[in-house]
């Protein structure tokens, strides 16, 4: 008989009975928790159903006049060292967490409900609802840390929250350390990226689209790394102070013809925004002109949720405008003035026939090299699509490659952007999603030949071990030809935190300590770091678990 959990309900196995093997507990909306005993034994499981209302708990939410059960979050921990199991509840409808002491022993729990809140302190949980609570001694010091993650609303600044156990096993006092524990780059839901040069110092920097409540942003990463290795510095969660409701993509181009980036803005409202760049091509400022509208003097509305791309696709010398939106559809407004005084003149003819659902978000780029631009786009269950172009930019043939281009599970709204990252003169690809990140793609095809030399190629292989580690990791290279090499340790927000090596190594195979400190010699938070091995030729990636 299948055993089922309810939706948006997190599930336990626990030995709640304490006869040394997993039970199965489950939330439901009713604010109860279903119990299944293991009947069988820790390596032959037997789960038999006893109650939907284990332990006669019921749990309302703390909404004002408006008792309402909802889904829950749970996790069984020792708290006061007692030998018996605890319960700590997220409801979907508390801004913080239940606690639930047992009372009664390992293998006959009581349960009593005994706060509201936790912990009882000036660092109270307190968000917008829906916490996930775990529990784990994360620094090693006999005691149970906490961890809680917001499951309402994905777009809380809270994206890991860690409290420290600063009591003892016994009597515990939790105390916040960090909401952002993993030090993630996250600006909300449906994450919308852009590369351009905005300060025109030969790299690419980057801008990112949001989803928001109430008001989606810009985001600015300036790259302050180089056009080969780059590093991107946070500067700005709203640039220029641009904001829309809910949710605003960009695209940037030179629209008025004056030699830097202007930008269009995608909204919500399916309608788009244009923003003029009077300032320089390393300065920039941006003012925002209107309301964009075609060349009839009536505004460009596309329903839900516009998104822009600007690029030239007739080769005429000035930027067309196509447009992806909630229906899954995709728009054309050619550019019937010139390069310098823009008149958007709709086609209803150039995408016939292409609707991928809903949500698109269109990318063009010549990817099959055949001289007409194919289009990528991604959808609202997470797909990523590619039709080739078998016709011309004048009169395109579309034809669907795959609507899983990049078969990983990207979760759900993907916005594809195709950009030369490492300038190796190949377009990698970025990925934004529903959640938030990024998802990067490197393309490693060979793009370009050069027949009037032929080198080495100086390729080589790197391993690490132990691998998840603590405290310390060995790093080993292999290379087939000498030459100088770079080996950088860098978190998952891409930021380089260790320097670890920076010179010629020979051909052989080498090793290469690291200490989980980075270049102040401080020791860094457990989690998953990058170690990026480069050379002239190569680049390669390994992942590394750092545990406490």
């Amino acid at each position: 008989m299948s055993i089922y959990s309810e939706f948006s309900c997190n599930p336990l196995f626990v030995d709640v009975d304490g006869d040394n093997d997993y039970d199965f507990i489950s939330g439901n909306s009713a604010g109860t928790l279903t119990y299944y005993e293991n009947i069988g034994n820790a390596q032959n499981f037997n789960l038999k159903f006893i109650t939907n209302v284990w332990q006669n708990i019921i749990i309302i939410g703390t909404v004002v006049d408006d008792p309402l059960h909802g889904a829950s979050s749970i996790d069984f921990v020792d708290i006061d060292d007692d030998s018996d199991l605890d319960l700590f509840w997220g409801d979907f409808f508390s801004k913080s967490l239940y606690v639930i002491e047992n009372q009664g022993s390992p293998t006959i729990p009581d349960m009593k409900r005994i706060s509201n809140i936790y912990p009882v302190n000036s660092d109270s949980v307190y968000t917008s609802g829906f916490n996930m609570p775990r529990f784990a001694d994360i620094d090693a010091d006999g005691d149970f840390d906490l961890f809680v993650s917001v499951l309402y609303d994905p777009t809380v600044s809270q994206s890991l929250m860690y409290l420290k156990n600063n009591g003892t096993p016994q009597n515990a006092n939790h105390q916040l350390v960090t909401e952002d524990y993993l030090k993630t780059l996250d600006v909300g839901n449906n994450r919308s990226p852009v590369f351009v040069d905005i300060d025109n110092d030969d790299d690419l920097d980057l801008f990112m689209g949001s989803l928001k409540n109430p008001n989606g942003s810009v985001n600015y990463l300036q790259n302050i790394g180089t056009n080969s290795d780059p590093a991107f510095l946070f500067i700005d969660s709203a640039y220029f102070n641009i904001t829309g409701d809910l949710g605003i993509t960009p695209s940037f181009g030179d629209i008025d013809n004056d030699g830097d980036f202007d930008l269009l803005l995608g909204k919500f409202n399916g309608t788009l925004s244009l923003y003029i760049n009077s300032g320089t091509t390393s300065s920039a400022l941006f003012t925002i002109d209107d309301t964009l509208k075609n060349n009839n003097g009536e505004i460009i509305d596309v329903g839900l949720s516009a998104v822009p791309f600007l690029i030239d696709i007739d080769n005429d010398s000035d930027l067309d405008l196509i447009i992806g939106g909630f229906n899954g559809k995709f728009i054309l407004y050619e550019n019937t003035g010139n390069a310098s005084s823009f008149q958007l003149t709709i086609n209803t003819t150039y995408f016939s026939g292409l609707d991928i659902g809903d949500n698109s978000s269109p990318f063009m780029i010549d990817y099959d090299k055949n001289g007409a631009l194919d289009m990528f786009t991604g959808s609202r269950n997470g797909s990523l699509f590619y039709f080739r172009n078998d016709g011309s930019n004048s009169f395109p043939i579309w034809f669907q490659v795959t609507d899983e281009f990049i078969g990983d599970k990207l979760g759900g709204n993907t916005y594809p952007c195709f950009a030369d990252i490492d300038n190796d003169t190949d377009k990698d690809l970025i990925l934004g999603n529903v959640k938030g990140g990024l998802y990067l793609y490197i393309n490693s095809k060979i793009s370009n030949i050069d027949e009037g030399k032929i080198t080495p190629v100086g390729n080589f292989e790197i391993a690490a071990y132990p691998n998840p580690f603590n405290p310390e990791t060995q790093i080993r290279i292999e290379l087939s030809v000498g030459q100088d090499i770079k080996i950088g340790i860098y978190n998952l927000l891409g930021e380089k935190v260790k320097s670890l090596y920076n010179g010629f190594t020979p051909a052989g195979t080498f090793t290469f300590n690291w200490d989980a400190k980075n270049n102040s010699g401080i020791t860094l938070p457990a989690g998953i770091y990058f170690v990026l091995v480069s050379s002239h030729e190569v680049r390669k990636v390994i992942k590394l678990a750092f545990l406490k």
